[in-house]
């Protein structure tokens, strides 16, 4: 990628379609979103039926409820793409697939995140799942937790269809707090303290007391999350293989498992709801090549075009819907993202990121709306009718957390630190280098992990690099292994006992906590279960930065959700300032292509920081057996 390059990009910030016409250098994902700004692509299915109406906005359709005309029955097409579990079970596999694919549909947790009604978002509340109601008492020290009468396990030997009772949930507690992947987020532990259950212990059949080692306003959405604490029945132990075997309690039964060949999961005529899902079988075969997928979907075989279909890319919509004439175009029912990926700090040795004027430096060298441009085919969706409704990150909490999240565009309302996750000013930057000392730039290593996050991210490094050379920094790419180099290494280098750190920049994905509060505090204050390591003057980075710990400790601790919002709003202000990280790529509502065949699609939306689409579907989806691609 060469350095005129990039200064053609930023001399010419209103044409950046033309001035990316030439991105080559770019890697083969960024310069397919290039090439298709190009040629654009029509919606010929817009008119196309499956529970939406045209929107007299766009060509994007809204999602309609159609719940009054569905009908039971039929098999969901569907496939996954994530590797083959190592494991089955939740507690010791926190693999994508293991939670993601299998525990989220066979598993109960405790509580679950309610679903919003399009077009609402999600607030974060909650409700039973494995318990009816719950309290917590005056000091907030104790919770209380009341079954459901009638949950049975799976029909099968050895669980036969008992009844779920607080003894199962007690034998979790004691196995998770043993061997649980995520017990560092949810186990008090004196060595990393910030975790917030003590016990759990059993008043009667029905009844669980949880104790808490102190007040926290997030334990509902902890028990909530489709990230940590599962319940598996007890005859786990000794009675069936739990990596390998499901014996569960959820809206699906695992019926058939044929690794790196299919899952075939099936309705559970035990669950609460006995409606939903509305249909019989729901078939993933295991498809992990991209140009089969994306064939299967046009020829469809796969009728999902999001995450449990065929994962088709932003930068391929626009060929989809003019490939596929009959599919339907609307926003991922996702919503905005609440994960994100970012630019952080190793602050060992001669770092220069030791110093805060270096780090707001680098954050205002990112053009984030080029990165917006290239990374979602942004001009080429507006040419054809689409509004991709892009907003910037928050640091690490992204517009998927609601109010939680505040926009660093809106000088106003954040402060005079909104440049420093908004603005794009490279004679700036140049100035703040300068004055830190470095006024010919320097080398640092930039770490990053291939094969894991996708090419998104892969992609995203080459820009990230282009831009900081723009600068004067020389971001030099260290890719390094997943499992034994970069997560020990550098990932978590500030975590739990490593004292190690490391020298450099690291660009990670973050895994998204159950609440925004817990976000801060699992990443950025000491106790936190993946703390990244900040220091305001690049002293004890180990440790953390005192000021900035007691406010994000104080957000945890406030029970009223509006002082807990302008709690994280502060903690954010105060982020931004110390640049402790840098947002890159803009979030924005994803469009996704689906056949008409599925009704009620996108009418519901789930938490994006702890849940799954378990809901959006199970409450939601049925087979339409009169639309393409099955007739019409």
């Amino acid at each position: 990628m060469s350095k005129s390059y990039w200064s053609r990009v930023f001399g010419q910030r209103l044409d950046r379609r033309r001035a990316l016409a030439g991105a080559a250098g770019l890697g083969a994902g960024v310069a397919a979103a290039v090439a298709l700004s190009a040629c654009g692509g029509g919606n010929k299915g817009a008119g196309s039926s499956g529970g939406s109406s045209q929107s007299t906005q766009s060509k994007l359709l809204e999602p309609v409820d159609t719940t009054s005309q569905a009908k039971s029955g039929g098999t969901l097409k569907g496939s996954y793409n994530s590797t083959n579990p190592a494991s089955l079970d939740p507690h010791t596999s926190q693999g994508f697939t293991t939670l993601t694919a299998v525990s989220v549909y066979t598993y109960p947790r405790l509580l679950k995140f309610k679903a919003a009604k399009y077009p609402d978002f999600t607030d974060g509340s909650v409700e039973g799942y494995a318990v009816e109601s719950w309290e917590i008492n005056g000091d907030k020290t104790q919770l209380n937790l009341k079954l459901r009468a009638g949950q049975k396990w799976d029909s099968r030997a050895p669980t036969n269809g008992r009844e779920i009772d607080a003894e199962d949930v007690v034998w979790n507690w004691k196995k998770f707090s043993t061997v649980g992947v995520r017990r560092s987020d949810l186990v008090y532990d004196p060595n990393l303290p910030g975790a917030p259950v003590e016990s759990m212990t059993a008043v009667d059949s029905r009844t669980v007391s949880v104790k808490l080692h102190e007040p926290n306003a997030s334990i509902l959405q902890l028990l909530a999350s489709a990230r940590i604490f599962f319940l598996v029945p007890r005859e786990a132990e000794g009675g069936f293989d739990s990596r390998n075997e499901v014996r569960g309690y959820g809206p699906w039964i695992l019926d058939q498992y044929v690794p790196s060949q299919i899952f075939v999961f099936k309705k559970n005529p035990a669950y609460i709801d006995k409606a939903k899902p509305f249909y019989d079988v729901w078939e993933q075969p295991h498809i992990t090549e991209y140009a089969q997928r994306m064939a299967q979907f046009k020829a469809g075989n796969i009728w999902d075009g999001a995450a449990r279909g065929a994962n088709i890319t932003q930068a391929d919509v626009l060929q989809v819907a003019k490939d596929v004439p009959h599919a339907n175009i609307t926003r991922d029912p996702a919503g905005y993202e609440a994960t994100v990926t970012l630019l952080s700090w190793g602050y060992e040795g001669d770092s220069p990121f030791k110093d805060q004027r270096v780090r707001q430096a680098l954050s205002i060298m990112i053009d984030r709306e080029t990165v917006a441009d290239v990374i979602s085919n942004r001009e080429a969706f507006r040419k054809e009718g689409f509004d991709l409704a892009t907003k910037y990150q928050a640091g690490p909490i992204g517009r998927g957390w609601g109010d939680y999240w505040i926009d660093p565009q809106d000088a106003k309302a954040f402060g005079p630190n909104y440049k420093y996750w908004s603005s794009f000013d490279l004679s700036e930057a140049k100035k703040l280098l300068s004055a830190a000392g470095y006024p010919n730039g320097f080398t640092a290593e930039l770490n990053w992990t291939p094969n894991q996050y996708g090419a998104r991210y892969e992609n995203t490094v080459n820009i990230i690099q282009g831009m900081l050379r723009e600068g004067g920094v020389n971001a030099k790419s260290t890719p390094r292994e997943y499992s034994a180099d970069y997560i020990p290494n550098v990932y978590y280098s500030y975590t739990g006992d490593s004292t190690k750190g490391f020298n450099g920049m690291i660009y990670r994905a973050e895994l998204a906590y159950p609440t925004a509060v817990d976000q801060l505090f699992g990443n950025y204050h000491p106790a936190g279960g993946r703390y990244r390591g900040v220091s305001p003057d690049g002293k004890d980075a180990k440790h953390g930065d005192p000021r900035l710990s007691s406010m994000i400790e104080a957000a945890r601790r406030e029970f009223d959700t509006r002082k807990q919002i302008d709690a994280t709003h502060e903690v954010l202000k105060y982020m931004a300032g110390q640049a402790y990280c840098v947002p890159v790529i803009p979030a924005s509502l994803g469009i996704v292509p689906y056949w008409p065949v599925i009704r009620n699609y996108g009418l519901y939306r789930v938490q994006t920081g702890g849940d799954d689409v378990t809901e959006a579907i199970a409450r939601a989806w049925w087979i339409d057996d009169t639309q393409p691609p099955l007739k019409g």
